[in-house]
């Protein structure tokens, strides 16, 4: 009896001590949920893409990986809880399952269904937030808006061969194009500024020509950065963009596509902003918009991978240059200065965004403008396609832009 009553005693301040340690996991569990919580809007907001259609296939990645580490969770809390119930049971036995075992063995298994319930809550957090994500933005109004298209809808044609050609209307209105004449870093005279007025809208790439696409209507891929079909096109003269074009609008049965005018994909990028950048004139945010020298490792990227313009546009700074209509106009006397004598205007063609290998206050600027011979071919050089027009040839609607 006396041996009894010591074990008794000595087993009942183990039985406090693990009221208390379960007191403090039920305290830090619920901390922890509603940490994860915050930490996974935070995750799908902030750092995932500012595309909704691309947000949806993020989120999924994203709560697929939460699923995973909650199941690694699982099995390591299961292995800590077995532990724990081996080493109740032994108490139960010893005291032959008196009343005070018997009660440490319950509290054991709430401490089991406390640690188990963290990874559940988690992915029911996770599936949460991803689905109110979704539902809010991944979705288009009811109807379309009144008055036909609208800024950021978005069309998608199908090219063949699992290529697709997305497209963003542009809404007619007017911007101040050009730079100031006390702008740094001008290239091309850039001004006069001027105010050019659109009539009418139209359609533009949402994004820059890529091999895919290319391939897909030429039969043939001339890139030089090949190996991932998501790349812009390069290797292209401004004749091989017209040739594409071409036989695009052949493929689509339409005569609308070509390239943009300057003035065309100025108004596109710009998106009713007046400053260096269609983001402000900060240079250190150039890096979440733009492929250029100081980050894309002398390469091009798959296109979307850096922040849309406000209109929805991506890659309109950086990655590659991309072909225009415009032959280079006749300069300004400062200009001329520094120009050979045969120097001829009618070869050359104007080029607009800068590249991968361009600099961000002098080719990542929305008024930027660069010349290239028309028959050049360079790895710096591609293409985004426009439509003339408000009916496009048979397609899908796409998720709007951001």
């Amino acid at each position: 009896m006396e041996q009894a009553a010591g074990d008794s005693a000595d087993i009942a301040p183990r039985h406090a001590a693990l009221r208390r340690c379960i007191v403090y996991l039920a305290v830090y569990y619920a901390v922890a949920f509603m940490a994860s919580s915050v930490w996974m809007v935070l995750i799908v907001t902030f750092a995932g893409p500012a595309d909704p259609a691309e947000r949806l296939v993020f989120g999924a990645r994203f709560g697929l990986g939460m699923l995973l580490i909650g199941g690694l969770l699982v099995l390591v809390i299961w292995y800590v809880a077995s532990v724990m119930l081996r080493f109740v049971s032994w108490l139960s036995a010893r005291e032959e399952r008196s009343r005070s075992a018997t009660a440490g063995l319950v509290l054991v298994r709430i401490a089991v269904l406390l640690l188990l319930a963290q990874p559940v809550m988690l992915a029911i957090a996770g599936m949460t937030i991803f689905a109110t994500i979704c539902v809010g933005g991944c979705t288009g109004p009811a109807e379309p808006p009144p008055g036909g298209s609208s800024p950021r809808e978005v069309r998608t044609l199908d090219l063949g061969g699992g290529a697709e050609l997305a497209l963003v209307w542009i809404p007619p209105g007017e911007d101040v194009l050009g730079s100031p004449a006390d702008q740094e870093w001008q290239l091309f005279d850039e001004g006069p500024q001027r105010t050019v007025r659109f009539e009418e809208g139209f359609w533009i790439g949402r994004y820059e020509v890529t091999q895919a696409q290319w391939e897909a209507v030429m039969g043939a891929n001339p890139s030089g950065f090949a190996g991932n079909p998501d790349r812009p096109v390069e290797q292209v003269s401004w004749p091989d963009c017209q040739a594409f074009v071409e036989k695009l609008n052949a493929l689509l049965g339409t005569e609308g596509f070509a390239l943009p005018d300057e003035e065309e994909w100025e108004y596109a990028c710009r998106a009713e902003t007046d400053t260096w950048y269609y983001f402000g004139e900060d240079r250190d945010e150039v890096s979440a918009h733009a492929w250029f020298i100081r980050n894309s490792g002398q390469q091009t990227h798959p296109v979307g991978g850096k922040l849309a313009n406000p209109w929805g546009l991506y890659d309109m700074y950086g990655n590659v240059a991309e072909w225009c209509t415009n032959a280079l106009a006749p300069p300004s006397d400062a200009t001329r200065a520094g120009m050979p004598a045969e120097f001829d205007l009618a070869q050359y063609r104007i080029t607009r965004g800068g590249s991968w290998f361009g600099h961000d206050q002098i080719d990542c600027r929305s008024a930027s403008r660069s010349a290239e011979l028309l028959d050049e071919r360079s790895d710096r050089v591609g293409l985004r396609v426009i439509f003339r027009g408000k009916t496009l040839p048979e397609g899908e609607e796409s998720p709007r832009a951001s």
